[in-house]
């Protein structure tokens, strides 16, 4: 029987203690973890979560599958978001409420639009967005570096205010 183990970079991360992260999980430097985010794996195999990813209220991410869940670096996950795709890139916004349905692909630079739900199996090429109640597609035309400033500004504010008012799981 395999071992189960987590592995959380502390450095320069933050997870509020009121989270859940189960066993599997590995979580990259710089990340945020508001308070009751959770992160599950049902099957056992393992959730790989990249640097610098911010991880709102009440998000969970659950690995459904019995193989490895990847998840990029620098992506935000909205309040309320339900995540149980098999990768995600980078640079990637899921809205508020939205869920990323299982087997779902996610590339690089999308946004899942607010309370979307994207049918299993699912690819989102690059810069593709996901909106409204027909689960339109639209092509983002903001710049990467544009995101990149405002999510690293985004995660600096998160780094000085979140210990302020939550106590952190070390």
């Amino acid at each position: 029987m395999a071992t189960s183990t987590t592995h959380v970079s502390f450095e320069n991360t933050i997870i509020c203690q009121d989270c859940v992260v189960g066993d599997n999980v590995t979580i990259g430097k710089g990340t945020v973890l508001h308070p009751r985010a959770t992160i599950i794996s049902k099957n056992g195999a393992p959730i790989i979560i990249g640097d610098n990813n911010i991880i709102e209220e009440l998000v969970t991410i659950t690995n459904t599958s019995d193989q490895p869940m990847t998840i990029g670096s620098r992506n935000l996950f909205e309040v309320g978001s339900v995540i149980e795709a098999k990768s995600i890139g980078n640079d990637n916004v899921v809205e508020t409420k939205a869920k990323v349905s299982a087997g779902t692909v996610i590339d690089n630079g999308c946004v899942v639009g607010a309370c979307c739900i994207t049918p299993e199996n699912e690819h989102l090429k690059d810069c593709e967005g996901l909106y409204g109640p027909t689960l339109a597609r639209t092509k983002s035309t903001i710049p990467r570096d544009m995101h990149n400033s405002t999510h690293d500004r985004h995660l600096e504010l998160l780094h000085k205010t979140l210990p302020n008012f939550h106590q952190m799981k070390r």
